[in-house]
């Protein structure tokens, strides 16, 4: 068995950058906690991250955390939100979520998770959570009392 000891690892090209596969190569990520509420049949975008990948083969992870999502009016059954995630303001249908379908009441309280994966593009591209209402007059507040909604990506290495 070999040991390699060093103290830093350069990379070989400046702005290249060192790929490990199945490592992380960069992460970024944005949060708001700021309330944003969205009318029945309307969308808005929540948070967006300027992404350029460093290599063409990379797997790029998003993934992006709604706390306290709130249904605020609206008591019929045919209310719902989702949550997606678009690139250069194409949906990228693998990484999306739904929820709210069907319902009783309103004053709905949900925390929702979505995560997928892209590859690599070339240049920088604007990442954005984007959320649609789908219903009958009802309307839906993310980040409801402060709570924080989150878009992370990171570049995976292959």
């Amino acid at each position: 068995m070999s040991i390699l000891k060093v103290d830093t690892i350069n990379e070989k090209t400046t702005g290249n950058g060192v790929a490990i596969p199945g490592h992380v190569i960069q992460y970024a990520q944005t949060e708001t906690s700021t309330a944003t509420t969205i009318s029945a049949g309307a969308n808005a975008n929540i948070l967006t991250i300027n992404f350029t990948p460093k290599f063409s083969n990379s797997l790029i992870h998003v993934s992006s955390t709604l706390f306290n999502v709130r249904k605020t009016t609206g008591a019929g059954v045919s209310t719902w939100m989702n949550a997606r995630i678009y690139l250069d303001g194409v949906q990228q249908g693998n990484i999306n979520g739904t929820f709210g379908y069907p319902e009783t009441f309103n004053d709905h309280r949900y925390t929702l998770t979505i995560t997928g994966k892209l590859t690599a593009w070339s240049g920088a591209k604007a990442v954005a959570l984007n959320c649609y209402v789908g219903s009958n007059g009802s309307n839906w507040v993310v980040s409801y009392q402060g709570a924080t909604t989150n878009l992370t990506i990171m570049e995976i290495a292959q």
